[in-house]
């Protein structure tokens, strides 16, 4: 076996075990839950006379 086998082959297992790697990754995010939605802030409504006249009714 030549020194470019050599380096090929372990080029190769590098890149096998950086595969294996992604894939186990890539399986672990698509077992997590999804995450819950954001809540939107409530409405501000106006300080003034008519709002809040409004709001007591």
């Amino acid at each position: 076996m030549s020194i470019e086998d050599s380096l090929l082959t372990t080029l190769l297992d590098g890149f096998d075990t950086a595969a294996e790697e992604i894939r186990i990754t890539r399986k672990t995010l698509l077992e997590l839950p999804d995450p819950p939605l954001p809540v939107p802030p409530a409405a501000k409504l106006p300080d003034c006379p008519a709002a809040e006249k409004t709001r007591c009714q």
